[in-house]
């Protein structure tokens, strides 16, 4: 199975947007495809809140004179993550592994911009959320000089699969003519492709019990099989003598 590793990149537009995004992954509001009962094993790291976000970034407005146009994209979102299949045999050691190597990878990619992180391990495949600030070296805000054009985005795509070769995850197409979709749409879609592929794994566990209990069956057969010459001597004997007269009263009476 050709396992894929998967980067997202989705522009925040608004300060609404965001405080929607930051509420969706830290759990602050209910999640339709989470399951609450593995929302403790999510993993959370930088700022805790919409409103730490928006202070940080006032005060590098204040600290580096800026004045953002009022279209200026301020953060955007980054999703990492794998084709779903890659997480279906995995140790939890081994996801862990793979986290920390995407942490890694966030923090060499996008040095002191990556506010706040969202490890998400209680929908239907592990998957990861970092809002990050475009902030240049040159301390700018500017999400085209940042991580602009296409080209950027090939770059980006080529290092995050680098990054991911010792899971044995590969890249996608280079030079794709796919539509980049939005990490909403993109990610329900890579659910409801998990949810589809997951019953296919209940039933062949089915089978395989199903399997089990055949060859239980055909064990037993093989043993009554033995006894046959055993059980007809058996009912010869009780066919004559007083089982028989017993037998024969009991028909009589009826």
């Amino acid at each position: 199975m050709d396992l894929k590793a998967i980067i997202r990149i989705q522009k925040i537009k608004t300060r609404t947007e965001l405080k929607h995004r930051i509420a969706h992954n830290l759990r602050l509001k209910d999640v339709m495809n989470a399951n609450p009962e593995k929302s403790n094993n999510n993993i959370y790291k930088g700022l805790k809140s919409y409103d730490d976000v928006t202070k940080i970034l006032e005060e590098r407005y204040t600290k580096y004179e800026l004045k953002p146009r009022k279209d200026a994209i301020e953060t955007f979102e980054v999703l990492l993550s794998a084709s779903p299949g890659f997480f279906w045999d995995k140790s939890d050691e081994y996801i862990q592994d793979w986290i920390n190597a995407n942490f890694e990878f966030l923090k060499s990619r996008f040095p002191k911009n990556v506010l706040l992180v969202s490890v998400h391990l209680d929908e239907t495949s592990p998957h990861i959320h970092a809002i990050v600030a475009p902030f240049t070296k040159d301390n700018r805000l500017s999400m085209k000089s940042y991580l602009g054009g296409r080209a950027a985005l090939i770059n980006l795509q080529d290092q995050y699969a680098n990054a991911m070769k010792k899971f044995n995850l590969t890249r996608g197409l280079r030079n794709s003519k796919a539509k980049h979709q939005d990490i909403k749409k993109f990610y329900s879609k890579v659910n409801q492709a998990t949810a589809q592929m997951e019953p296919e794994l209940v039933l062949t566990q089915q089978e395989k019990e199903q399997l089990k209990l055949d060859r239980k069956l055909e064990e037993l057969d093989r043993k009554l099989e033995k006894l046959q010459p055993s059980i007809k001597d058996e009912m010869k004997t009780n066919s004559s003598g007083r089982g028989s007269s017993k037998f024969k009263n009991t028909i009589k009476r009826s």
